[in-house]
């Protein structure tokens, strides 16, 4: 053997030995952060998420790279695996990325059921002419809700398109009821193909669950298109920017809508048409579109002293609490981020309430960064603890020990919302529950 053949022979042994060497260590803190969710109660995904089939994987960490959220995925003895799952907003990159097609994207585990519309491949729900677009069906992220506004159109396009010459004027070829990006993208789509379309929105503005979201959040890190506007390149783009540019495709496209339309109730009349209520007026359409998002109306505690209007249950721009004394109900995202913002704001000063005695419903970043805030005092948390009464200028705790009136100006309840349930039954449209299943392809 030549000195050349053995340099060539040492020097791929080295790379082998510190290739293994990198792989066992990425394993072993891959295995560390899994066993870490199990133990606290973060290895239940909260939406979307991927499902790793081992006989298929071939431990490439394709996916591991693509998730832009990351750590989301890590490999595990030489197979991906979910280490994160609570972490995780079912984008989807992972199953796009791997080349052995290993990856399904589902809805809901075992232990965990998800309840949604049953929908057919046109998102088309069990009561013919009602369907369903973006969160309320299951997928989440704002670039799934825009291309299911879209995709649903296009699928009753022909149908839209094709209205009967005896159709009454006032009658709409299609009403989407919500305005946030599944509404507006199947607005401009109905727009581009000519059906008369209207939009409502129970709110005083567009935007959907957006437009309640703290000021500067980040909203959307991958590109989505919106007919007739054109694609929106966007990494990590915040809150005002996407506001923006939908501000922009309402205005320039003209899109109809009516706000402050709380839809009470959806009735299928014997001439065909649906009649879209609400409490003091109705709308007459040949077809529906859903986009109203499964937050429904916030989720209230019941306690006295809620119903005041020191209470809200999203924050927009925290600035506005400078100086005055929060309090936040809650142990999801939306409650540790709002906490956060406000303690970032000058003089507030902020105290964290969680029922149970860990955090672990929210992504890790958010939980770390609360604790980060709570060591340096910024925030005060009170875990184990509910609030069951709510004064002009304090609010009464329940801890674990006791009872204690805490100094207050301003309550935030971040306990979720109400899925509408009993208003999707009572207009025809069947629910069912999913454990780890897979949704419509977006």
């Amino acid at each position: 053997m030549t000195v050349e053949w053995m340099v060539a022979i040492l020097i791929l042994a080295i790379v082998v030995y510190f290739a293994t060497r990198k792989t066992h260590k990425e394993s072993t803190e891959a295995q560390k952060m899994l066993d870490d969710a199990v133990a606290t109660g973060q290895n239940l995904p909260a939406s979307l998420h991927p499902i790793v089939d081992p006989t298929e994987c071939i431990g490439c960490a394709a996916c591991v790279n693509a998730c832009p959220e990351k750590k989301i995925l890590g490999l595990i003895h030489g197979h991906a695996k979910l280490i994160q799952a609570s972490s995780c907003v079912g984008h989807g990159a992972c199953k796009s990325a791997c080349p052995a097609e290993a990856i399904e994207l589902v809805l809901g585990t075992e232990q965990r059921g998800v309840t949604i519309p049953s929908l057919d491949a046109t998102y088309q729900t069990t009561k013919k002419g009602i369907h369903v677009a973006g969160e309320l069906g299951g997928m989440g992220l704002i670039r799934n809700a825009t291309r299911q506004g879209m995709l649903a159109v296009k699928y009753m396009g022909e149908e839209l398109k094709a209205r009967p010459a005896n159709t009454p004027a006032h009658v709409l070829d299609l009403l989407v009821v919500g305005f946030g990006p599944a509404g507006i993208s199947a607005s401009l789509l109905a727009k581009e193909m000519g059906v008369q379309c209207m939009a409502v929105e129970q709110g005083d503005g567009f935007g959907g669950a957006i437009a309640s979201f703290p000021r500067k959040k980040l909203v959307m890190g991958t590109d989505v298109i919106l007919p007739l506007h054109g694609r929106i390149k966007a990494r990590n783009m915040q809150k005002e920017e996407l506001l923006g540019i939908l501000a922009e495709a309402v205005s320039q496209h003209q899109l109809p809508v009516t706000y402050g339309f709380q839809v009470s109730g959806i009735e299928h009349g014997d001439d065909g048409y649906f009649r879209v209520k609400s409490e003091t007026s109705e709308l007459i359409t040949r077809r529906v579109l859903l986009a109203i998002g499964r937050r429904g109306s916030p989720r209230k505690m019941g306690i006295p002293g809620e119903e005041t209007t020191k209470v809200a249950y999203a924050l927009r721009d925290p600035d506005e609490y400078k100086g005055d004394k929060c309090l936040i109900v809650g142990g999801g995202d939306s409650a540790l981020e709002a906490a956060c913002m406000l303690a970032d704001a000058e003089g507030t000063e902020v105290t964290l309430v969680y029922r149970r005695d860990s955090l672990w419903r929210g992504k890790r970043k958010n939980i770390d960064r609360i604790h980060e805030y709570a060591d340096a005092g910024k925030v005060k948390l009170m875990l184990e603890s509910n609030p069951v009464e709510i004064y002009p200028q304090s609010v009464r705790i329940k801890t674990k020990d006791e009872e204690v009136d805490l100094p207050n100006d301003f309550v935030f309840i971040f306990a979720g919302g109400k899925l509408p349930i009993e208003f999707l039954e009572k207009a025809g449209v069947e629910m069912r529950t999913v454990h780890g299943e897979a949704l419509l392809a977006v």
